[in-house]
């Protein structure tokens, strides 16, 4: 799962592109394109896309933790978000809390006992394999980074931000 930060109501252009499509030529069209262009739509002001770990990290890092990784900002309340960001960006000390180490388990599950029994083993399952990617100091520097972008391109276009 992922969170998708976005500037609210920032217009879309779009961007005609050669087709791409197989089989499509001069000769045969494939149906998707007009004459052999593709209009693909361009965001005037880019997204940014974190995993959910990556998302509660940064979003807590900078004050605006929420349990369902859900929210928005007024453009109003960028300022003292970008404010943050930029101490934590020259605070390795403040970004600490944030820093966690990869994981790889996996555990046994009791099925079944046995010994009391006779005849009766005792058995286990093996639970899913969980694998939990690390976030170091230099990956929370760098998803600060882009949200700061993505902060200071709404507020100059007086976009709110929202988040999910």
């Amino acid at each position: 799962m992922s969170v998708t930060f976005s500037a609210i109501g920032a217009p879309e252009t779009s961007n005609m592109v050669p087709c791409y499509m197989d089989g499509c030529s001069a000769l045969t069209r494939c149906g998707y394109c007009k004459d052999g262009l593709l209009d693909e739509p361009l965001e005037s002001i880019p997204s940014l896309n974190l995993a959910n770990g990556n998302a509660r990290a940064i979003l807590s890092l900078v004050g605006l933790e929420d349990e369902f990784l859900s929210g928005g900002l007024e453009v109003e309340g960028i300022a003292p978000i970008r404010q943050r960001i930029f101490v934590l960006r020259n605070s390795e000390k403040r970004r600490a809390a944030a820093i966690r180490e990869p994981e790889d388990k996996q555990e046994a599950i009791l099925e079944m006992s046995g010994g009391a029994v006779e005849g009766v083993q005792t058995l286990y399952r093996m639970s899913p394999r969980m694998i939990t990617a690390g976030l170091d100091d230099d990956g929370i520097l760098d998803r600060l980074e882009r949200l700061d972008e993505l902060l200071a391109a709404a507020q100059a276009g007086g976009f709110g931000v929202s988040w999910g």
